[in-house]
Order: structure tokens, then C-alpha cells, then sequence
């Protein structure tokens, strides 16, 4: 499962950076008939971030130590 997290993480980085790219730089955009405005590309740049910062404390992080006997 943490491999699968970690890919995750990776995916959801390079999807926020896309949209922070075109939140910065002014794009809309319509993708299925979703239309992506300024405001729209803020809130999923920054759902993103939190997203892949999320998963990638769930898939980097120790595990956690057995019991001693």
C-alpha cells in the first residue's frame, strides 16, 4: 500500500503544479465541460499540495516499533 502511496504522491505533485502553473500564469481552461477559472485552479493547486503532502507522510513515515517482551 505504500508504494501505491507514493506514486499517489507523485501524481498529485505534478497535477498541483499544473494547475498552480496556470493559476499563476492567468489560463482558463474547460475540461468535460468543467470550466477551469483562476479560482478554480487556486483551489485544486492548493487540494493538490495538501493531497500529495498527505500521502506522502503516510508513505515515507517509520513504521511503528513492535512492543519489547
Amino acid at each position: 500500500m505504500k508504494e501505491i502511496a507514493k506514486f499517489l504522491c507523485g501524481w498529485e505533485a505534478c497535477h498541483g503544479v499544473f494547475h498552480a502553473y496556470f493559476w499563476f500564469t492567468g489560463v482558463e481552461f474547460m475540461v468535460a465541460g468543467i470550466h477551469f477559472t483562476d479560482r478554480a485552479n487556486a483551489l485544486t493547486a492548493v487540494a493538490d499540495l495538501a493531497i500529495s503532502a498527505a500521502l506522502g507522510w503516510y508513505a515515507w513515515r517509520r513504521p511503528a516499533r513492535p512492543p519489547r517482551p
